[in-house]
């Protein structure tokens, strides 16, 4: 049920959110969870940034705003683990493009985080009263969240820097990715990402991965691997439409693991469960096509 203000709000389709980028990340901000496990890091500072429209002219006639009347935007996180709050520098609204920022200090995000973009009426002019006009300064205006799932220590995968040199035929390779699944359904659904992918990364090549082209393959042969643990040929049919259902539907209380294969299942899979085995076997190229457009923002 929705409780009336006592003033009028901006609607959802008043405010266009182009994009948000976290750590020069690009993510798809018509997603109300965004997955953050490939790329963020938990004892580095966060950047998170937004870049949204809004018809402000349009706003200001709907809304009877003289020139007096002031518009801020903000953004704001609460890490519920930390029990930490931050704020963003606000911006004052004067024309249709918004762009937000909020850093996030090193250690000071884990697990999971809410993100916020509020639209506050700072300054109000109260030159005679207006029906469905805020009376007092700070009222708010518009609100959208996003839930922000973190990897963090306890859930990135495993990464190791080893010595490609001994002789195995991989001197000149440039990862190794190890995929070691859960052997039960219960475990598929509370273990953590960093207990089942290890890579193993050549100690003589570790410099390339710095290049975005290169660092963008390391991440597609990690999902690539990850879907494949999917369709192990040890897992019955039951169990796997039973693991399915499990990652398109995460339980409360789900490890790392599964929501990470419920953020990129919908992505090579846009026809949901329906055939998915056969698509896998019969469509690799595609799918990994597919993924290749994520991970490098296309979409």
């Amino acid at each position: 049920m929705r409780v009336s203000k006592g003033f009028n709000e901006l609607q959802v389709s008043d405010i266009d959110v182009k994009a948000i980028e976290v750590s020069g990340h690009n993510h798809d901000p018509s997603q109300g969870s965004l997955v953050l496990s490939s790329n963020w890091i938990a004892d580095s500072p966060t950047l998170i940034s937004v870049f949204a429209e809004i018809n402000f002219d349009q706003i200001k006639e709907d809304f009877n705003f003289s020139e007096e009347d002031k518009l801020t935007a903000v953004l704001r996180s609460y890490c519920k683990t930390t029990t930490m709050q931050h704020f963003g520098i606000p911006y004052s609204l004067s024309n249709n493009k918004m762009e937000l920022e909020l850093l996030i200090p090193s250690f000071e995000w884990a697990d999971q985080s809410n993100l916020k973009l509020s639209i506050i009426h700072n300054t109000v002019d109260n030159q005679g009263f207006i029906p469905g006009k805020a009376i007092l300064s700070k009222s708010r205006l518009f609100e959208r969240s996003w839930s922000l799932v973190l990897s963090g220590s306890y859930s990135r995968s495993d990464v190791q820097s080893v010595d490609f040199g001994n002789g195995d035929g991989k001197k000149n390779g440039m990862w190794e990715i190890i995929v070691a699944p859960p052997i039960d359904i219960d475990s598929w659904m509370t273990v953590e990402q960093s207990s089942v992918v290890r890579i193993r990364v050549n100690e003589d090549r570790i410099t390339e991965l710095e290049i975005p082209q290169v660092e963008m393959l390391l991440k597609v042969d990690m999902i690539m691997s990850a879907l494949e643990s999917i369709f192990d040929p040890d897992i019955s049919g039951d169990a796997r439409d039973e693991i399915i259902e499990m990652i398109l539907m995460p339980p409360n209380g789900s490890g790392s693991w599964v929501r990470f294969l419920s953020h990129i299942f919908p992505v090579a899979f846009p026809q949901g469960s329906l055939g998915v085995t056969q698509f896998w076997n019969g469509r690799k190229d595609e799918i990994r096509t597919r993924i290749q457009s994520y991970v490098s923002g296309v979409s």
